[in-house]
């Protein structure tokens, strides 16, 4: 009986945690080209007044050199329907060596007067003039 109820009280402690998190488990997106490969993931449901964290990757390809390249970066909440069609979420540009990795965190905050409905996180990457993007579904949801 000790045993049980120990072990409820763990578990309503970890729901307890858990909060305003949503139950949906996060989702990654990624692709590559000849010059980078990328990555972002992150949840796939907030609620407004949440935060949501996005973890975006960016990897040179080795392509034998030593060479330090600059790579440009954005991340941006993207909505169709919405008041602004693109809101810049971090932008900026990295030296990297070929072969190299960097990751980077981002957490939004929706404002809790967002509205219901489907977006994007996306993520672009420019290397020696080609652009490479990748995207994750975000749904909001009301509070």
């Amino acid at each position: 009986m000790r045993k049980a109820v120990v072990s409820l009280a763990a578990v309503l402690m970890m729901l307890a945690s858990i909060g305003s998190v949503s139950a949906a488990p996060p989702i990654s997106s990624s692709g590559s080209n000849s010059k980078v490969s990328i990555s972002v993931d992150g949840p796939t449901v907030v609620t407004a007044g949440g935060t949501a964290r996005f973890t975006g990757t960016i990897t040179l390809v080795n392509d034998g050199t030593a060479a330090r390249k600059p790579v440009v970066f954005n991340m941006a909440l993207l909505s169709e329907d919405g008041p602004v069609a693109r809101i810049p979420l971090r932008s900026g540009v990295k030296t990297m060596t070929a072969g190299r990795t960097k990751t980077a965190v981002r957490s939004l905050t929706i404002n809790e007067r967002a509205r219901p409905g489907q977006y994007f996180i996306v993520l672009d990457v420019t290397v020696d003039g080609e652009t490479l993007t990748v995207g994750l579904p975000l749904e909001i949801k009301s509070k």
